[in-house]
């Protein structure tokens, strides 16, 4: 802190409250925390002790001149300010410490991830949790990290030739021992139920069953639906099913299947889950002579408990990669520039493909940013990936027009 000042002056626009902040420091001072009073999020760094921020306070005048606009007459104002002595020798304090977060900042709610196969799903599933799960304890006495809403979707997966990871955390064996607890109601010794047998015997119900015979006469119905949960008794129940409800769609000639838990471990548990659901998904589809289309799974409370944390980590860090390039399922586009006569005929041009070679618009703008509302506007970017690409590209175009130059999309630009 040099002490050789004693004059502040605020002027000009105020536009993150900084001004305002220091203002209310000097008229009201900070509390206990050091929060600066009359201020929302606003405070003195806590390194600094309370008694140096009331000498300054004490022995600094600010001149709050921010509705000033003629800044001209800045050094009149100036040559007025007294001369006043040094209020003590300068002081130096540490820089701030700043606390590792557990997790990354991110919306609440409401995650996704998309893989061709249930192994390159996981490795997405993992490293959302590791990120953005919010560190919180369980019923069991330990702890988990969770995200909410975590919709998992696997595109591809052939559960007749599964793809194989050599970073799954089961056996073949032990899969092929899971997949019958989803597909039958066959007894398993030593367990309350299956999900199996509450969706193939539910009081009394072959729900699956009943779906697929509803699908066969009514194929646009959107009441194809079995749950698991039981209102008798599974409300606070420690053995509640987590997997409670599945519902079955056909469009676009395949079948389409949604299945909601309430609960997931999603390390040790979500894997098997989801290749067991993709061949109950595969056997509803063929008994109605349609193809799967893509399994997706919303699991509300998406978690990993801690005794996973460390193996899930050195799985991420081990496979994860992201992929060079990734197709955008709402489409393509394809690039020029257009010169005009002056600045404001000039044009950004860009035409929108389907991913199977349909022209679905044309968009166009001055500027990269005219261009990038109008795209976001249409939602028609759905990766953020893509969307990273068509602001570098739309930039350059912008900087071609601009400087006269030579765009070509993908390719640097060149003098005319």
């Amino acid at each position: 802190m040099n002490k050789s000042i004693r004059h502040l002056i605020l002027c000009g626009v105020d536009l993150y409250n900084s001004g305002q902040a220091l203002v209310a420091l000097m008229n009201n001072g900070v509390d206990e925390q050091h929060r600066i009073i009359g201020v929302n999020n606003a405070c003195v760094q806590k390194e600094i002790p309370m008694e140096v921020i009331n000498n300054f306070r004490n022995h600094v005048q600010v001149y709050d001149l921010r509705e000033l606009r003629q800044y001209d007459e800045l050094s009149s104002f100036i040559d007025k300010l007294p001369a006043l002595d040094c209020y003590g020798d300068p002081e130096h304090f540490p820089d701030p410490q700043v606390q590792a977060v557990e997790s990354w900042p991110t919306d609440p709610v409401g995650f996704k991830v998309v893989g061709a196969t249930v192994g390159k799903a996981w490795l997405d599933v993992l490293d959302t949790i590791m990120k953005f799960g919010l560190r919180k304890k369980t019923e069991y006495g330990n702890e988990m990290k969770e995200v909410i809403n975590l919709m998992a979707v696997v595109t591809d997966e052939d559960p007749q030739q599964i793809k194989w990871e050599d970073y799954f955390n089961f056996t073949k064996e032990e899969l092929q021992d899971y997949i019958p607890k989803i597909l039958t109601n066959a007894e398993v010794q030593d367990v309350e139920y299956t999900y199996g047998k509450r969706l193939r015997s539910h009081f009394g119900k072959d729900q699956i069953q009943e779906m697929i015979e509803y699908l066969k006469k009514v194929p646009h119905t959107r009441r194809a639906v079995a749950v698991t949960w039981d209102v008798t008794k599974d409300l606070g129940n420690t053995k509640a099913p987590c997997l409670d409800l599945i519902q079955c769609l056909i469009q676009d000639d395949k079948l389409w299947m949604t299945v909601y838990f309430r609960s997931n471990d999603m390390f040790d548990a979500w894997p098997r889950n989801a290749l067991a659901l993709r061949h109950l998904q595969g056997e509803i589809a063929s008994s109605l002579g349609l193809k799967s289309g893509s399994l997706c799974t919303l699991s509300s409370s998406a978690h990993i408990y801690e005794g996973s944390w460390t193996l899930a980590k050195k799985i991420i860090d081990d496979y994860h990669t992201i992929p060079l390039l990734e197709l955008d399922p709402r489409g393509n586009f394809v690039i020029s520039v257009e010169n005009g006569k002056t600045a404001e005929k000039n044009k950004i041009i860009l035409k929108h493909y389907s991913p199977t070679g349909g022209q679905i618009d044309d968009i166009s703008g001055i500027t990269a940013n005219e261009v990038m509302d109008k795209l976001m506007k249409k939602k028609s970017v759905s990766l953020v990936s893509h969307a990273l690409y068509l602001g570098k590209e739309l930039q350059k175009a912008q900087i071609a027009l601009e400087e006269k130059r030579v765009y070509r999309q993908d390719q640097q630009l060149v003098e005319k």
